[in-house]
């Protein structure tokens, strides 16, 4: 194969493979949604967090809401990092918590199922 066969190849395989994207977002399979992974503090404990971006903005919220429903069904409620403001007592040790546009888990085994679930 000379390098224009190579070229036209590859040229090739990318438009393919943007034709079979464009079609799975057609049938809601596929969402344009990149997974942002790191770590933070919450009460001085490790969390794991992914961030979702990217998402298109019609769609944005519903992933989000997807996500919240998803991560309720498989771990139960998240903690409340704002019951501080309620008179209430903060929950310092929670499995996970939604805020500040990320998903935060206490075990890192969690945010990998999400991250199998989700990309």
């Amino acid at each position: 194969m000379n390098i224009e066969q190579e070229i036209l190849a590859i040229a090739a395989k990318k438009m393919s493979d943007q034709i079979d994207i464009e079609v799975l977002k057609g049938l809601g399979v596929h969402k344009d949604v990149k997974l942002i992974c790191d770590t933070g503090t919450v009460y001085g404990l490790r969390y794991y967090t992914v961030e979702p971006k990217n998402l298109e903005w019609h769609d944005s919220r519903r992933m989000w809401d997807d996500m919240m429903l998803w991560c309720r069904a498989q771990f139960g409620n998240p903690g409340d990092l704002w019951e501080q403001t309620k008179n209430l007592t903060p929950e310092p040790n929670a499995r996970w918590y939604s805020n500040n546009s990320k998903f935060w888990f206490r075990n890192e085994a969690e945010r990998t199922m999400f991250l199998l679930r989700w990309s």
